[in-house]
């Protein structure tokens, strides 16, 4: 029941994370994550370098570990 209540936690947070994010942070992290696009596919959409798309995933992902972290 603890672990229920840990996970709901950590998916609330992250949600509320997500809305404060920068646009494109928030959708090269949908993208990847919740659509498994390819980082030359999400590039591609955004017309940004395939680097520029892990820049934003390690921005959000550093955001999100930081966060779940302070709990």
């Amino acid at each position: 029941e603890e672990a229920a209540w840990d996970t709901d936690y950590r998916i609330v947070c992250v949600r509320e994370l997500m809305r404060t994010m920068h646009p494109t942070t928030r959708y090269v992290l949908e993208a990847c994550y919740l659509d498994r696009k390819k980082y030359k596919e999400v590039a591609g959409e955004l017309g940004i370098s395939m680097s520029m798309v892990k820049k934003h995933l390690s921005k959000a992902l550093r955001l999100i570990r930081e966060r779940l972290l302070k709990k």
